[in-house]
């Protein structure tokens, strides 16, 4: 029988081909590490999808606008400031020409006439009916933020 010092210091049935705590250790910093770039990267992408939504979003919605103002008279664009999108949406989509640009619209933007238009990140876009660039309509989207009046704000005239 061998004394007790023997048996502690031989190997085991394995070879004594084990890992250290050192690289167990080591293994689940760079396990950390790893996950903490994915999560970092899948963030900015998730939002810049969102940016890229809101932007598709606002372009589909001036373009229906722009629709409305070439064919009504007098010329003028639809809605007011004081009822936001709300209000927009529904002229727009009570008139036909504009409503078929708005159908290409995606279902989680805009549920139906009543509705506020939503921009990618879920919230409620403003509407200002001269607030852009000479005089023409803007939407606006207070960006990942959830803010309004910060610098990622995206507004569908570009500043």
């Amino acid at each position: 029988m061998r004394s007790r010092a023997a048996r502690q210091s031989a190997p085991g049935r394995f070879g004594g081909r084990g890992f250290t705590m050192v690289e167990l250790l080591v293994v689940l910093l760079i396990l950390a590490i790893l996950l903490g770039l994915v999560v970092g990267i899948s963030k900015y992408v998730m939002a810049e999808a969102a940016r890229k939504q809101t932007e598709s979003v606002q372009s589909i919605v001036i373009h229906a606008a722009t629709r409305y103002y070439e064919t009504t008279t007098p010329s003028d664009y639809p809605g007011s400031d004081a009822n936001g999108c709300r209000q927009l949406m529904t002229t727009l989509y009570n008139h036909a020409p504009s409503k078929e640009v708005l159908r290409t619209l995606p279902n989680d933007a805009w549920a139906g006439s009543g509705q506020p238009l939503k921009d990618g990140f879920g919230e409620e876009m403003q509407y200002q009916k001269a607030g852009g660039r000479g005089g023409t309509p803007v939407l606006i989207s207070k960006g990942a933020d959830r803010q309004i009046d910060t610098p990622d704000d995206i507004r569908s005239d570009g500043q």
